[in-house]
């Protein structure tokens, strides 16, 4: 059994295949079990040179990443999958009314959804996420643990009620279901608190919800997502001062409670706007309840705080400042790095350590390079999975470096990709079939860090070799996690 596999905090794996099942019936919801279906968890659609350029160009994602047999591939042994329904305002134009056939048109384009599953949102769904979500989850769950045989291969899933005490069989992958975005619970409706507490009687319950996503639902103040064209077609309705509401405030106590034996269900504080977050790290820690973001970039800044200064610049605040990052370790909490090229890109902007370490390659070295990956070495590659290292380390350093933190510092950084959400991939590591050649440059950065970087710097009992690094940022780190909190 090999031992080196990734475990992905966040993925959108359902979004499309999902979406495309109402194209075969109006009210969707078919689960093929042929994976060359388009309504199959296990479709897979490759990025060839055309989807790559446009992806290049235009930064539209014409491809699957984390359907099913991708992650097998590319030895992901357990994904997160996140089952909440779309929110109408990402099909609806900008004053909330139904979209034109342009719109509708764009739209499809940049989701890759398909017209049916955008006026099934626009015009059926109405306020009843709650129903939709039921849908999907019970999509997926129509196929678990069922093997398929396809190519040669058998193909199979299953669905977990709770983290197992064994190793992760190499045979499967492993799925959790989680939630993004609080409108699930119908937030427009007096019924929230039914919908949340019917959640938590779930056979396989979500393991997460974040409370916010990219719209106002009610429940708290929710950071800019979007940049550049995107925010010609989506009003977010930003409002800093927005923080957690009386509802809001239910909803996480009802999420967390553990009385008569409930088991909780944790917030994920992605998508909240700093003032929201905030707020929730006080209950958290008032609670005992570990930090938990399932994707995320860092802002490589301390939060401001001279008096009569905004907070924060509510254009960045969905990235996460130093004092964060300290509050989320010290509750034995978790951050997954989102493999997303808009939201790395604060390495670059704010040239922290800007450029990897540079070293010689010799032939030997490339020759050896290619029979470890059976892949050319790419100086630019190296170069982009230092983005994501770069992360972890800061982290890393900045725990180290905080007399008040006894920890281990290596053991808060996982995987979150985001992959099928509507993200920019990092150029080369497009799916989870390039996770292996990723973690390899991942790896080397690691490695150059050790030989030429900070790592002599830190304290003796926190030098952790390359394999312990990666190993834990891969998926130790997530299994720890999730067998204190999935029990």
């Amino acid at each position: 059994m090999s031992d080196r596999y990734t475990i992905d905090l966040h993925c959108h794996a359902t979004l499309k295949p999902y979406s495309k099942s109402f194209r075969v019936s109006e009210n969707g919801g078919q689960h093929s079990k042929d994976p060359e279906k388009k309504h199959s968890i296990w479709f897979q659609k490759r990025p060839r040179l055309i989807n790559r350029a446009s992806n290049l160009i235009l930064s539209i994602t014409k491809f699957t990443q984390s359907d099913f047999r991708s992650s097998r591939e590319g030895g992901v042994r357990l994904q997160m999958v996140s089952i909440d329904p779309m929110e109408k305002n990402l099909v609806l134009s900008r004053k909330g009314n139904p979209s034109n056939f342009l719109g509708k048109l764009l739209k499809n384009f940049v989701m890759g959804i398909g017209w049916a599953r955008i006026n099934y949102i626009a015009k059926k769904i109405g306020d009843d996420y709650y129903a939709d979500l039921i849908k999907t989850r019970e999509y997926l769950l129509s196929l678990n643990d069922t093997p398929i045989q396809h190519e040669g291969k058998e193909l199979l899933y299953e669905v977990l009620s709770g983290f197992p005490s064994t190793q992760l069989s190499e045979q499967k992958l492993y799925v959790i279901f989680t939630i993004e975005g609080g409108h699930v619970f119908n937030t427009n409706t007096p019924q929230v608190l039914d919908k949340v507490k019917a959640l938590k009687q779930w056979t396989h319950r979500p393991v997460w919800v974040s409370l916010a996503h990219h719209f106002s639902n009610g429940l708290c103040g929710h950071a800019k997502s979007f940049k550049g064209l995107p925010t010609l077609a989506y009003n977010q309705k930003l409002n800093p001062e927005q923080g957690l509401t009386p509802l809001g405030l239910q909803v996480i106590d009802e999420l967390l409670t553990q009385e008569g034996n409930q088991k909780r269900v944790l917030i994920d504080a992605k998508h909240m706007n700093l003032k929201s977050r905030w707020a929730y790290y006080a209950i958290a820690e008032t609670k005992q309840v570990p930090i938990l973001v399932s994707h995320g970039a860092l802002m490589f800044l301390k939060v401001p705080k001279k008096p009569g200064t905004p907070l924060v610049d509510a254009s960045n605040e969905i990235n996460f400042y130093n004092d964060e990052l300290v509050r989320i370790a010290k509750s034995g909490g978790l951050f997954g790095f989102q493999l997303d090229q808009r939201r790395i890109k604060q390495v670059k902007q704010l040239k922290v350590g800007s450029k990897p370490i540079k070293f010689k390659m010799d032939r030997t070295f490339r020759k050896e390079w290619k029979q470890k990956t059976g892949k050319k070495f790419r100086r630019r590659w190296y170069r982009r999975a230092y983005y994501i290292f770069k992360q972890v380390s800061y982290f890393a350093e900045l725990l180290d470096s905080d007399p008040n933190f006894d920890g281990k510092i290596w053991n808060y950084q996982s995987i979150g990709s985001d992959f099928d959400g509507i993200v920019d991939p990092i150029n080369g590591f497009w799916t989870h079939r390039d996770y292996p050649v990723f973690i390899h440059y991942f790896q080397l950065n690691v490695q150059r860090y050790i030989e030429k970087g900070n790592w002599k710097n830190l304290r003796p009992a926190n030098r952790l070799n390359a394999r312990g690094i990666v190993d834990k940022f891969a998926h130790k780190n997530a299994e720890a996690f999730l067998r204190t909190n999935y029990a």
